[in-house]
């Protein structure tokens, strides 16, 4: 009916070929040479490849080369057919079947080998030691009560070529180079020639046969095992969207791209055990998704990939905590998800139990379909729109959880925002003059658009405070500082503690010692206070500190009741000396971290941490100008301007406020208070460095004083002084008295002073009554005193009992 000798056209025979399963092609080339050019000129359709060092697997089928011993009798021993069976051994052998060293191939131009093995060193030591360990089992095993005979006979049947080889006797066995072809695991031919060459030059000729010549291989998942000696042609290509990579040596993945034509990338997913892998390789970051089998030895931390699948648990739960941090640290884009499979409830629990306790999480419980197994769900903030949600999900028939789920998401805002609709311009002005600071600035940063009409209202704070390294706006603290972070994920209790605290207030080096700053130049838009000056001798003054640890140290450890808490402070800043001396590399990293507070107890709302590049003053600067550039005017009702160290402002900035709260260990004015602002109603100050004779503090109606230890009051000349301080003996008070008598004030001069105990008072008062006056007066009860100037004025003391019970004594020139 059909003329059997009828052949196919070349485009029919294109067609058939292309769709034809691997195996079948490469027996239709074999056999029918006239066919060969058009099968290689035709595209290889493989559904999953691999290739390993001597085995190649396509689909079902597999062709696997190994070294065989085939006894001369005829009657190969039990555990030598099983291997026989199996593939045999995967490696050169000398003629009683032992490992031998192989020489590195010399590599010819028509390939590429990966994973070219060197010479192993004390081969034969170590297998005569392998031996004697077998001639030591069979001896226990031999001994009573139960032998175990079926062991005893796989031992000493594999101790046979040890004693060949030490006798000197010709073995009783052949070696053969074996081609086992199996299809779904079932032996379907096998073919066996003797063994004169390399076994890797055997999987060569195999590799060349099937492969060379073609012009592509399309597979949907390519398996690519290189831990031995794998040798392919130069001209081979392979097209495909899933790459399953193992190897013992980290460039071998730069080797293989050649290979993978451009239409592979990106990947569409990337498997691997995670062994002597290059995670920052452009192959895996550009994947789809990243699939690792096995990361017992990895530092999750360290990898960094928008899309990652852990197939196995790992037991270690420190590692993902680890992975947290890193996020902390390094804000990931939303989107990025990690997900652990195969995991048992009671290390959920406690996973989960680790993750609650990070601060200000939100614990949820989901009702979903795949979520009944385990309901919970836990929210962690990373920024102003970013949270990461952690999540379980269980199997289809929800009897066990399937897997852990972390996943970098947008914060979901309440429905009550998501109109749409805008306000005119005049509302916006004064919806925003009314708004807190902090909701302001956050607005400002949100929405761009809103920018220009937000820098022309005024901002209206309560309290304002600026310090280097702080800005705090009513009851939200902003505070820059310098953290460490152990590349382990286990920062000791000192460092968390000071990190919680929001870490070094100055420059550190690589060790977390104080390090110099250098000036900064200043710039036209900027205005500079208190440029701070380089320490001379810093190795000196490290050094000097390293000392006092050491004392102190030894201090607490000789007391009857040792604060622990304190000695393992003390040895951390040990530990950093000794890592600074010895130049060992320093086991953290060194961020910038803003660290946002509210509330009277400075909860801590949000972090932010980025890599330490540059001074901490840079990224003070950088936040100054990200709040305050470009304003008109900032009108507060108490500023306080703390300047200890670098403070750098915008020059445009003006602040218009009637309560100044100054702090300086240098005297500067300040240029950006409008004129308004003058008289002020109180001037606050800590009293260093400070010239009271300015026309601030004269002018300003109340002065109030803190922290004037080492302050002569008898300098400070104004009309109404309010000391802050709580007096002890009375001194400085009675030094005062005696200057006004001396020189009279004017009418209307005052102060007070806050005292705590009423005995202090009761002695105030009775050291009062030496004090002369003109004309004198009669005793005065211990309520009230009077002495005179002259006759024009009186000099006034009385007790003045506040809400708390705390005794206050004015003293006032009337």
């Amino acid at each position: 009916m059909c003329a059997p000798n009828r052949l196919f056209s070349y485009q029919s025979s294109k067609c058939v070929l292309q769709y034809l399963p691997a195996a079948i092609r490469f027996e239709f080339s074999h056999r029918c040479p006239g066919i060969r050019s058009t099968d290689n000129l035709t595209p290889l359709r493989i559904r999953n490849f691999r290739i390993s060092a001597l085995t190649i697997t396509m689909d079902d089928v597999r062709y696997k080369i190994g070294v065989i011993r085939q006894y001369h009798n005829g009657k190969n021993p039990t555990r030598c057919a099983e291997r026989n069976s199996a593939g045999g051994m995967g490696y050169d052998v000398d003629q009683y079947g032992l490992l031998v060293n192989k020489k590195p191939f010399e590599q010819c131009p028509d390939e590429i080998i990966f994973s070219n093995c060197g010479h192993q060193p004390n081969l034969l030591e170590g297998q005569e030691m392998d031996a004697s360990g077998i001639r030591n089992r069979v001896k226990q095993l031999m001994s009573p009560p139960c032998p175990d005979y079926a062991l005893i006979e796989a031992l000493n049947e594999n101790l046979v070529p040890y004693d060949l080889r030490r006798e000197g006797i010709i073995p009783p066995y052949s070696i053969y180079v074996q081609l086992q072809t199996s299809f779904r695991n079932f032996i379907k031919h096998v073919e066996r020639v003797e063994y004169k060459q390399s076994v890797h030059n055997a999987m060569k000729y195999l590799v060349w046969k099937l492969f060379t010549g073609r012009k592509t291989i399309s597979t949907q998942n390519f398996g690519f095992f290189c831990e031995d000696v794998i040798r392919l042609p130069r001209e081979m290509r392979i097209h495909t969207k899933n790459l399953h990579f193992k190897t013992w040596e980290t460039n071998t993945i730069r080797k293989l791209k050649p290979l993978l034509i451009p239409e592979c990338f990106p990947l569409d997913s990337f498997k691997t055990d995670g062994s002597n892998i290059e995670f920052n390789n452009d192959i895996i970051q550009t994947s789809k998704l990243l699939l690792i089998r096995n990361a017992r030895d990895l530092k999750l931390g360290q990898i960094e990939h928008s899309n990652i699948r852990f197939i196995y648990m790992i037991t270690d739960r420190t590692e993902y905590i680890a992975l947290l941090h890193s996020w902390f640290v390094k804000i990931p884009r939303v989107g990025t998800f990690v997900s652990i499979r195969d995991v048992y409830r009671d290390y959920v629990e406690a996973f989960f139990k680790v993750i609650e306790s990070i601060p200000f999480v939100t614990i949820r419980k989901i009702a979903s379909r795949r979520r009944l197994h385990f309901p919970r769900q836990v929210l962690i903030p990373l920024n102003s729109y970013s949270e990461i949600k952690v999540y379980c999900k269980s199997g289809r028939n929800n009897r066990k959880i399937q897997s852990v789920n972390m996943k970098v998401q947008e914060i979901r805002r309440s429905n009550m925002y998501s109109s749409h609709r805008l306000l005119s311009y005049q509302s916006s002005k004064c919806v925003l003059q009314y708004l807190p600071a902090a909701l302001r600035f956050e607005f400002s940063h949100r929405c761009p658009g809103i920018r220009s009409t937000d820098n022309l209202t005024p901002l209206r704070i309560r309290n304002f405070r600026i310090s280097p390294l702080t800005i705090t706006v009513d009851e939200v603290r902003y505070k820059i500082g310098v953290i460490r972070q152990y590349l382990n994920g286990k920062n000791s209790i000192q460092c968390e503690k000071k990190n919680s605290a929001g870490g070094d207030r100055n420059d550190i080096n690589e060790y977390g010692l104080l390090a110099n700053t250098e000036p900064f130049e200043q710039c036209p838009d900027e205005i500079i206070f208190s440029n701070t000056k380089v320490t001379p001798n810093l190795q000196e003054e490290h050094e000097h500190d390293e000392l006092n640890a050491r004392n102190r140290l030894a201090v607490l450890m000789n007391e009857a009741n040792p604060n622990i808490e304190k000695i393992q402070e003390m040895n951390e800043v040990l530990t950093l000396h000794q890592l600074q001396r010895e130049r060992v590399v320093s086991p953290f990293s060194r961020y910038i971290q803003l660290q946002i507070s509210t509330g009277e107890r400075r909860r801590v709302k949000h972090v932010e941490r980025v890599e330490y590049k540059q001074s901490v003053y840079n990224a003070m600067k950088c936040l100054v100008w990200k709040f305050l550039a470009g304003r008109t005017t900032i009108l507060t009702q108490h500023f306080g301007f703390y300047l200890v160290d670098v403070v750098r402002l915008p020059r445009e900035i003006r602040v218009h406020t009637k309560n100044l709260h100054f702090n300086t260990l240098e005297h500067q004015s300040n240029p950006f208070l409008v004129p308004e602002c003058f008289p002020l109603d109180s001037f606050k100050t800590d009293g260093w460095g400070i010239n009271f004779d300015c026309s601030i503090i004269q002018n300003s109606k109340v002065l109030f004083l803190r922290s004037v230890f080492d302050l002569d009051l008898r300098s400070v000349t104004h009309s109404n002084i309010r000391f802050l301080d709580m007096m002890t003996d009375g001194s400085k008070c009675f030094a005062l008295l005696r200057h006004w008598l001396e020189n009279v004030p004017s009418v209307g001069t005052s102060f007070s002073q806050i005292i705590l105990r009423r005995i202090v008072a009761e002695d105030f008062f009775m050291n009062l009554q030496r004090i002369p006056a003109t004309p004198p007066l009669p005793s005065a009860s211990f309520d009230q005193t009077q002495r005179l100037f002259g006759s024009e004025s009186v000099l006034q003391v009385w007790k003045k009992q506040s809400k708390d019970s705390i005794d206050e004594y004015e003293g006032a020139g009337d």
